[in-house]
């Protein structure tokens, strides 16, 4: 006979984003969409586990709450805004069971480019957007520099176009289009690609 079970953790996936969980020791291991794999009871030799939150490619993690007992005794509940988490570290885990879901963050982008007439060179503007940057450098779209950005579900955005002397802003394009050649405002539900035409002045 092995060794008598220990503490099982049940995972789950929160938030409108996607992410994986992965346990050490092995034993969870929850998808994108964490449709299995997600519960465990692992060996009472072992005392320590740790979860580790792996946010899918357009989505962040946002946070654990874990909510656990042990002997049928409720445990203080866990939230963490760290990736890894030690859900388990005692010298006696039989009896503990947690239940804990990973928050994820769905994560869009917009993307600017420039376009121009017929041979001639495109890129003769500025594009600047209103949100600011999650680090505080300025705006988070400021293209030519910083052309691509990521925001959050539901997030907003303004966009205003400045052309360069000798040339005009002659309207927008692709996701941007029913703004003509006034400010292009966006709710972010998808990927945006916007396109700022710009052409020479007579």
């Amino acid at each position: 006979m092995g060794p008598p079970p220990g503490a099982t953790i049940h995972v789950k996936k929160g938030g409108d984003g996607k992410g994986a969980v992965a346990s050490s020791p092995e034993g969870i291991s929850c998808d994108n969409d964490c449709t299995g794999g997600g519960d465990f009871t692992f060996s009472s030799e072992t005392k320590k586990i740790t979860l580790t939150a792996t946010a899918a490619r357009d989505a962040l993690f946002d946070n654990w709450h874990c909510d656990g007992t042990k002997d049928g005794v409720a445990l203080t509940s866990i939230d963490v805004q760290d990736a890894v988490l030690d859900v388990v570290d005692e010298a006696d885990p039989q009896g503990i069971e947690w239940t804990c879901t990973a928050s994820f963050r769905q994560l869009w982008t917009i993307q600017i480019v420039f376009s121009g007439s017929e041979g001639q060179a495109s890129q003769h503007g500025h594009v600047v957007g209103t949100a600011p940057a999650s680090d505080g450098s300025g705006a988070r779209i400021d293209c030519p520099t910083k052309c691509t950005a990521g925001y959050f579900n539901d997030d907003s955005e303004t966009l205003s176009v400045t052309a360069d002397d000798g040339f005009v802003f002659a309207g927008w394009k692709l996701d941007c289009a029913s703004a003509g050649t006034g400010d292009a405002t966006l709710t972010i539900d998808d990927n945006k690609d916007c396109e700022a035409h710009m052409c020479p002045s007579a």
